[in-house]
């Protein structure tokens, strides 16, 4: 069949032409892959990330997520991104202080048992095998600091086990804790990006907003969807230049 193709051509014949462009697959773009951080209340600016880049028709492939950014990364993989938001916007300086459920009993967690109803209620049974988009969240194991790759099970089970924060925390917590822990945070995300650098990278500018502020998630979101507004060509030339094109002769290039 293609020598007879291909001898048409040689010979003149345009119906070949017509039949090779038919056969000829367009430039397929690459898989594209979203990696959430952490960051508390920051991390409610991943849902306006979400939000502007399903706009702009681009959609993940892959989602990996840790801490709150395996919650918006979850939800958004389990399409449940809508019951999140609702939740986080109607979140206000009282109630907020509820949902961190504070303890000093054991290990002194911050056990989030409010935030993990909610998933529960939202995300009900889902299991992260039968998810749309392939998902992973990531957690630590305590006793030795290694990362955790949760890829099966309950979704809702996943996703506490990569938020959960331990440690003994007094119910007032200190302003230079806090500032430690930013201080933290910045250092690790900086050493990963610096051994394994993404193609395109969004960097909403959260400074004004604390990691507990999470009655301040509208502001967040907003945040998150102007950074992600900014980034947007940068993503789609990536997009293009990572894409395989395809020389006239249908061969990859």
């Amino acid at each position: 069949m293609f020598e007879g193709l291909f001898a048409r051509v040689r010979n003149g014949d345009r119906s070949a032409d017509a039949t090779a462009e038919t056969l000829r697959p367009a430039a397929t773009r690459p898989s594209i892959g979203l990696a959430l951080g952490g960051g508390a209340a920051r991390g409610f600016a991943h849902i306006g990330v979400m939000r502007t880049l399903a706009a702009r028709g681009i959609v993940p492939d892959v989602i990996v997520g840790t801490s709150i950014g395996a919650v918006v990364g979850g939800c958004y993989a389990a399409r449940e991104l809508d019951s999140l938001e609702t939740w986080a916007r109607g979140l206000n300086v009282r109630n907020v202080l509820s949902y961190l459920d504070i303890s000093l009993s054991g290990a002194g967690l911050i056990r989030g048992s409010h935030l993990a109803k909610q998933l529960e209620r939202a995300l009900k049974d889902s299991r992260i095998d039968d998810l749309p988009i392939r998902f992973a969240a990531i957690a630590t194991e305590f006793n030795t600091g290694h990362e955790i790759w949760l890829t099966r099970g309950r979704l809702a089970d996943a996703l506490r086990a990569s938020y959960a924060l331990p440690g003994i925390f007094p119910p007032v917590i200190p302003t230079v804790m806090i500032e430690a822990f930013n201080v933290m945070q910045d250092r690790i995300t900086r050493a990963r990006l610096a051994g394994d650098p993404p193609d395109v990278l969004i960097s909403p500018r959260l400074g004004p907003i604390g990691w507990f502020d999470f009655h301040r998630a509208q502001e967040a979101i907003a945040i998150g969807a102007e950074a992600t507004e900014k980034a947007i060509d940068s993503i789609s030339e990536a997009v293009a230049a990572l894409s395989t094109p395809y020389s006239a002769n249908g061969a990859a290039r």
